[in-house]
């Protein structure tokens, strides 16, 4: 807005018209320069000046605009405080000056009210992994001052804040099993006391492992079957071959590679014709997924091809098994390892047996009506009512077939592989998991002796080691590097300790990779689950790292460091005839955990609900008398 001012010219012309020509000088004002004012601010006029005959007087009034709060409002330098408004605004102030013969000038000044604005919060986030150290940095501006600021979380599983008083809050992300969203509130207040509020939030993804899981079908023409896999982290499908085979991808949280998995197979033409197993024992694990606070190459977030590290034989055998675990563990499928390795005790040997046949029964003789209301095989085995029905059917219509056939599967090396298991052995294989009738393509051979002393074989040589038992672990020391192994990585800051000072030594030589030799020097092992064939160890340990001496020109590069890792692993028990137990050995007490049915699994032929019971036996064994048992409360 332009703001007319009385000029001095003007004055001086009106005194020639009515003075003539006088000599006296004129009154003069000049209020100074229009400025800006935030509302509820206050400020000081500058550069107004007076003239005038004698002594001159000044005072300032608002012409219009917000009334403004005026102060020392007589003299040429009088504070102006700006009230509260909605929007900006002009207010108009006038300086009037009197000399000393009662002549006035005035002069307006024009001062921009302005509006305070809360500050603006912008906070956005990709999504980040879960075990990570985090950064979330929120964008925050103000036309004045941010003089604080403040984070608070608001929902989600609650982390541990650094810097919330900033715009970047720090936080190690939790452990998740499926994505999680962290909720959080900033409150920004600027230099008017004024603050503005924003919710904002970041999901945790949780690190999934890919696995390539194969598998066959057999007992039927099963060409273009659908699969279904659940128990992942998402649930996976495919489709059968001509051949009976499948491959489909699936991705387990990192913290849950012991996952169980659960296969159905549902034939294409006929509906009735549903095979299932349930699969465990995930090996060759990649880095499936990951937020972008990893930072992980791309090829390195995709699973291999199929190897067979891990493949699943889908049978009558399978089949029959799924559904007797199913129902010992309650009517739904084990999470876990240890959930499958307790429930396996519980099946039956028979009940398996029959109800295997009662499957190859159906698969071979499509003519076979299921009962009533009963679509599937699958869904026959799980209602005890209608199998019972059926295995009367079957062994009214073909005596002995329930038998027979029986005998036929034991007799098919596919579907029921010959194990046989006397005791535990001093000498491991560890082992991939391998479906029925398939044996591991590969493993390492370790040997307890002992005398404490051991070792380890794998594709790279055989290494010696110390080994003790602490609280039940095996602890064992490496004596020897014969399993030592090297690899070439890209010369960085970090890797294996290097700094950046030896890292430009060796890019000044143009050398961009290092040989990284790996040594083992400690594992532990402990027995999750004891089984029959296997045993199921968590393996953790420590490997030293190291490179060099490497001769650059400038100096000698020679690092190392520590890294610690673990797995899951399957130890396969070698038997031995030669392991027989002594009378010295046996003299003591012996506490046997037993499971038996309460009611019967099998009467007259037809499987019947069970309840498994546990309890213990303690046996006396003085000397060669004869056995004391003293039964324990069960459940």
């Amino acid at each position: 807005m332009t703001i007319w001012r009385k000029k001095l010219a003007a004055v001086l012309v009106a005194s020639v018209f009515l003075g003539g020509c006088s000599s006296d000088d004129d009154a003069i004002a000049d209020a100074g320069t229009d400025f800006s004012l935030k509302e509820r601010r206050s400020a000081a006029v500058s550069g107004a000046k007076a003239d005038g005959e004698g002594d001159v007087t000044v005072s300032w009034s608002q012409v219009s605009g917000p009334e403004l709060v005026l102060s020392a409002a007589d003299t040429l330098t009088p504070t102006v405080t700006a009230p509260s408004i909605d929007a900006d605004v002009q207010a108009i102030l006038r300086l009037t000056v009197t000399d000393a013969k009662g002549q006035t000038a005035t002069d307006d000044i024009a001062i921009s009210l302005l509006n305070n604005t809360p500050p603006q919060i912008s906070a956005t986030f990709a999504p980040i992994a879960e075990k990570s150290a985090a950064t979330l940095t929120a964008t925050i501006t103000d036309d004045g001052e941010v003089v604080a600021v403040n984070w608070v979380q608001t929902s989600g599983p609650t982390v541990t804040l650094s810097g919330a008083d900033s715009a970047a809050v720090s936080f190690n992300a939790p452990a998740v099993t499926t994505a999680t969203t962290l909720t959080f509130t900033i409150t920004a207040t600027d230099d008017d006391n004024e603050a503005a509020e924003s919710e904002t939030s970041v999901v945790v993804e949780p690190n999934l492992v890919a696995f390539v899981l194969g598998g066959t079908v057999t007992g039927a023409s099963f060409a273009g079957a659908a699969v279904a896999v659940s128990g992942a982290a998402e649930p996976a499908t495919a489709v059968v071959d001509e051949n009976g085979a499948f491959t489909i991808e699936l991705k387990l949280d990192e913290d849950s590679v012991n996952s169980v998995v659960a296969v159905n197979v549902t034939s294409a033409s006929n509906n009735r014709l549903k095979y299932s197993a349930i699969y465990s024992g995930f090996t060759e694990a990649e880095v499936a997924a990951v937020a972008s606070a990893k930072s992980r190459a791309a090829d390195t977030k995709v699973s291999k091809s199929a190897d067979g590290a891990n493949t699943v034989s889908v049978t009558a055998v399978s089949t029959a098994l799924y559904s007797l675990l199913i129902a010992a563990n309650n009517g739904v499928i084990p999470t876990n390892i240890n959930e499958l390795a307790f429930v396996e005790k519980s099946i039956d040997a028979d009940e398996l047996a029959e109800a295997a046949a009662i499957v190859k029964i159906l698969t071979d003789n499509p003519d076979i009506e299921l009962p009533e209301g009963i679509t599937d095989i699958v869904a026959l085995l799980a209602n005890v009512s209608a199998y019972n029905t059926l295995v009367a059917q079957v062994e009214t219509n073909q005596p002995g077939l329930i038998e027979d056939t029986i005998l036929a599967i034991v007799a098919d090396p596919v579907l029921t592989p010959p194990v046989t298991v006397d005791a535990i052995a001093p000498l491991y294989f560890r082992t991939s998991a391998a479906a029925p009738g398939f044996l591991s393509r590969g493993g390492e051979r370790w040997q307890f002796n002992n005398d404490g002393t051991g070792s380890h074989a794998i594709n790279r040589g055989e290494s010696t080691f110390e080994w003790e038992l602490n609280n039940g672990k095996i602890s064992i020391s490496y004596v020897d590097a014969a399993a030592a192994f090297t690899s070439f990585v890209g010369v960085g800051v970090g890797v294996v300790g290097l700094t950046q000072q030896q890292v430009d030594w060796l890019t000044a030589d143009n050398i961009y990779q290092i040989a990284l030799t790996y040594y083992t020097d400690s594992v532990e092992l402990s027995r999750v689950t004891q089984g029959q064939l296997i045993d199921t160890y968590r393996q953790t340990g420590t490997q030293r790292r190291k490179t060099g001496p490497i001769q650059t020109t400038q100096g000698v590069v020679d690092v190392s460091d520590t890294i610690a890792f673990s797995s899951n692993i399957l130890m396969r028990k070698q038997s031995s005839s030669e392991l027989v137990f002594t009378t010295e050995q046996m003299a003591g007490t012996w506490a046997i955990n037993t499971y038996y049915s309460q009611s019967g699994v099998l009467q007259g032929g037809m499987r019947q609900l069970f309840i498994w019971t546990r309890c213990c036996l303690m046996l006396t064994v003085p000397g060669r008398e004869q056995l004391q048992t003293e039964p324990l409360a069960g459940r």
